[in-house]
């Protein structure tokens, strides 16, 4: 027998990918001697081929080694056969690793669809890549950090019944005059952001006509051409954020009568226009009535357009980051809800812009640059829910008779005390922001009927408390009233709180000792903070009616003692923050022995320097050390205060010799003057 090796050559058709196995395909007919010294191994396979899959490839190599012995294969054939397996599997690896690391499939539950396949391919660089998929049921496909350059419909031919879409830091380059995604009959959602896709025309989106959702962000846009849109009769949600937009006439919003959602934020519009919604239909007849009869007109030649005002069901509207300085009347979405103006450049709203949108139930008008609101812009939104005037200029503001409101943020304006009178008749209202303005004192009885009210915030003003400044607000939960520089805290400031959670007076001038009755109707109070004012001591009739108090913040005070029995009064604690105060660490180290005990967990600096001087993280200075560093610093004073005196006497001194010097020569010079005259 030659020494030639007599090969049995498996063909492509030999080798079949099925999930996670390769097997030898019985059907093969090439199972007859061949001559040569070539071991030709060639393979059918799917995406997604991983270390499991060549596992199994190895272990079903059985079969064709049987089919080896059974030939009878002269010497070396082994030689030949464990060389060729082996570069078989180390090709099958690398494809498939590198398949891997362009597609890859997963299982996943969707709420409208059930279960079925996401695909997310990565680093794409030729489009037949996404024709080698095979995969039922998909539901959603993503193309991210791709380089396409040469799409067309056919791309798509293997994922017809997605729902999802999403290209996303990519390149996606087509013909425009092309439906590219006309073999997605079933796509619903579509995203592309961050690509490469500035030509919109009507064709590029021809046969979308389920298509309920369009995100188009980041593509460097600034004009969508008319019937660019026109399939698009069920498209519910329109997002163009992040583009080149200036104007909303540069958007053909005539060709979408389903739109309820449209985000156009982060774009250059300079201004809403009241005409912007006007469209022209076109029409191949028309009819109308003479002496009573009815007659219809047919054209030819040239189609008839005729003006309408388009019939718009928006429900959000999002035009927040724009460069928008006017607004006309929304009289053209009286069904809007949401309506986000934040970060614009309006200065001023009058009483006409808002006025026919009774339904709405939020509106952002946050950051600026407000002044003037004019006494009824807010009159008839019977069902606003929420405002936002944050960061504005606003020295005014009128909310009067809104039965819904249930949140108004006024921070950062340059309201006064007087400007809370006008707010009146809000028996909804919850939250009550009004933090960074100029509040000075509290006009008695302003919050009489804010009978719902729980979170009222007054911090970073200049409040100056009176006597039961916050009565009638039996609802409260939550005040903070931080960062006021207050001195004291008047008798009854607190009474009849009994619903209060939270209370927040820390960052302001309070000290050495409250009065004791401060906080004697909290019962109910679980996070107190008199954090970072002046308090020297803390005495039992303070914190006595504090029995469900759970945190407590004293740090950045000047407590140079503490006593633990103050700590069984509160039973239901579990943090404190002792921080930042006079106490030695001996003290501080009884009290931290007596806060693990308890399991009371304690606050430890952020940023921690080891070299100071510290227990369980919270530093100290021993009393002795203290007063020896105050000795010194006296002793240094006195020294400075002794040279300082020293030196004032000596100038004087000096200053009176000269004085006395230049006063005898001017003398002298008298004399003098006095003899030439005489000679």
């Amino acid at each position: 027998m030659s020494k030639s090796a007599i090969i049995n050559a498996v063909r492509p058709e030999d080798l079949i990918w099925e999930g996670k196995s390769l097997k030898f395909n019985e059907s093969s007919e090439n199972k007859k001697d061949v001559c040569g010294g070539i071991l030709t191994l060639r393979r059918k396979y799917f995406l997604n081929v991983n270390e499991h899959a060549v596992n199994d490839i190895s272990a079903n190599c059985s079969l064709t080694r049987h089919v080896f012995e059974s030939a009878r294969v002269c010497p070396y054939t082994w030689v030949v056969y464990e060389m060729a397996t082996t570069l078989l599997l180390l090709y099958v690896y690398l494809i498939g690793a590198s398949l891997a690391t362009h597609c890859d499939k997963e299982l996943n539950y969707h709420d409208n669809y059930g279960y079925g396949i996401d695909i997310t391919c990565e680093d794409l660089t030729d489009e037949k890549m996404l024709s080698n998929i095979s995969v039922s049921n998909e539901i959603v496909l993503k193309i991210n950090n791709s380089s396409l350059t040469k799409v067309t419909p056919d791309v798509f031919t293997c994922v017809p019944r997605i729902r999802y879409l999403s290209i996303t830091n990519s390149t996606f380059l087509f013909d425009p005059r092309d439906e590219v995604f006309s073999k997605l009959i079933r796509l619903e959602h579509l995203t592309v952001a961050n690509t490469r896709f500035d030509i919109i025309s009507g064709s590029v989106l021809g046969g979308l006509d389920h298509l309920k959702e369009l995100n188009l962000i980041n593509c460097s846009l600034r004009l969508v051409r008319n019937d660019s849109f026109t399939v698009l009769k069920n498209l519910e949600t329109l997002k163009l954020s992040h583009n080149y937009f200036k104007s909303l006439f540069d958007i053909p919003f005539c060709e979408l009568p389903a739109l309820k959602f449209l985000d156009l934020d982060h774009n250059k519009i300079g201004q809403i226009d009241d005409n912007f919604l006007i469209c022209f239909e076109k029409e191949h007849e028309s009819d109308f009535k003479l002496n009573g009869r009815d007659y219809d007109i047919h054209y030819h030649g040239d189609d008839f357009y005729h003006q309408t005002r388009s019939n718009f069901n928006l429900l959000e509207l999002n035009l927040s980051y724009n460069e928008i300085t006017r607004v006309g009347v929304f009289d053209w979405a009286l069904g809007l809800k949401h309506v986000d103006l934040s970060n614009n450049r309006l200065k001023n709203i009058s009483a006409e812009i808002f006025e026919m949108l009774d339904e709405l139930e939020k509106l952002n008008l946050r950051n600026n640059s407000l002044e003037f609101v004019d006494a009824k812009a807010f009159t008839n939104l019977v069902n606003l829910r929420h405002i936002d005037l944050e960061n504005n200029l606003l020295r005014q503001i009128h909310l009067q008779n809104l039965s819904s409101l249930e949140e108004a943020n006024l921070s950062n304006n340059k309201l006064g005390s007087r400007s809370l009178i006008n707010l009146s008749n809000l028996p909804k209202l919850q939250k009550l922001l009004l933090r960074g303005n100029k509040i000075g004192d509290i006009p008695v009885g302003v919050f009489k009927n804010f009978v719902s009210l729980e979170i009222l915030d007054l911090s970073n003003n200049k409040l100056t408390l009176s006597d039961q400044p916050f009565e009638n607000l039996s609802n409260l939960q939550h005040l903070s009233i931080r960062n006021n520089s207050l001195e004291k805290i008047p008798f009854g400031t607190f009474n009849k709180l009994t619903n209060l959670e939270v209370l927040d007076i820390s960052g302001n001038k309070l000290g050495p000792v409250l009065d004791q009755r401060t906080f004697s109707d909290l019962e109910n109070l679980e996070v107190l903070n008199i954090s970072n004012n002046i308090i020297e001591v803390l005495n039992y009739e303070l914190v006595e009616p504090l029995r469900n108090l759970q945190v407590l913040d004293i740090s950045g005070n000047r407590l140079q003692n503490f006593q633990i029995s103050l700590i069984s009064l509160l039973p239901s604690l579990r943090v404190i923050n002792i921080k930042s105060n006079l106490l030695p660490c001996s003290i501080l180290s009884i009290i931290i022995t007596f806060l693990k005990s308890k399991d009371i967990s304690f606050n430890i600096n952020e940023e921690f320097e080891y070299d100071r001087q510290n227990v369980d993280g919270i530093y100290c200075e021993e009393m002795s050390e203290r007063i020896l560093i105050q000795h010194e610093t006296r002793s240094i004073s006195g020294v400075l205060i002794f040279g300082i005196v020293f030196l004032v006497f000596a100038c004087t001194v000096l200053f009176s010799f000269v004085s006395y010097r230049c006063f005898l020569c001017s003398k002298r010079r008298g004399y003098r003057h006095d003899e030439l005259e005489l000679l």
